[in-house]
């Protein structure tokens, strides 16, 4: 059945990022199954990899690059799809922003799912199953939330780091480092299950354990910054 689905051009270029993007939406208010990241992003960096092998043989050489910007575009349409749909809704209620409604809930997924394909298209071809490429992936997606956070005004919504909102103890340190900078913290992190499944076991786990262990101390440091800033309100 999964070879089955390899196989198939439209499972991997079309259907998979698209269903990938979409189900990101539970990562944020109100479901805040934040640790669904750890699956959909890692899977997004093997399918750019994936994509990158057979764009150079099974499908074709001549649209190799365009295959890597399909598989970030769909992705990112699926992402914001789903993640920005309540705009929509928000224009029900004066008739005059009704005309608005196509173009929140279709018009800007498929715009700002450029983004998304900009940045696979940038690196998708230099990616390998190694750490570095880890780092290489996450900058890209965290320069390109930066990037759509400052164009047209800026559209700050929907930024990775907003998927811990429901846990203020990883938030504490973001006075310390700033949002983009623990966006691309909290990106890179997402992605650390592929150590796992990478080459040179023992480095990658170590490497692996190295996260665990920044995440931990991240969450213990915001845990006794509540408790003090708790007790300084009740002296």
């Amino acid at each position: 059945m999964i070879e089955k689905i390899l196989n198939k051009k439209i499972y991997i270029l079309y259907i998979l990022p698209f269903l990938l993007g979409t189900l990101t939406v539970f990562s944020f208010q109100p479901f805040n199954f934040t640790f669904i990241n750890f699956l959909i992003i890692p899977l997004f960096f093997l399918i750019t990899i994936y994509v990158q092998k057979r764009s150079k043989n099974f499908y074709r050489e001549k649209p190799y690059l365009s295959n890597l910007f399909l598989v970030g575009y769909l992705f990112g349409v699926g992402y914001f799809l789903a993640g920005i749909h309540w705009i929509s809704y928000s224009l029900t209620f004066d008739d005059q922003f009704k005309y608005l409604i196509p173009i929140s809930f279709i018009g800007l997924p498929v715009f700002l799912g450029l983004f998304f394909g900009l940045g696979n298209l940038i690196v998708g071809s230099f990616l390998q199953n190694n750490f570095v490429s880890i780092l290489l992936f996450s900058s890209s997606l965290s320069l390109m939330d930066y990037l759509r956070s400052k164009i047209l005004s800026g559209f700050p919504w929907n930024l990775w780091a907003y998927s811990w909102s429901n846990n203020p103890e990883i938030l504490q340190s973001l006075p310390l480092i700033g949002f983009f900078a623990f966006n691309l913290i909290c990106i890179t992190f997402f992605c650390s299950p592929l150590l796992l499944v990478f080459k040179n076991k023992k480095k990658n786990i170590s490497l692996f354990i190295l996260f665990l262990v920044i995440f931990l101390n991240n969450y213990i440091y915001g845990s006794l910054l509540i408790k003090k800033n708790n007790e300084n309100l009740l002296n």
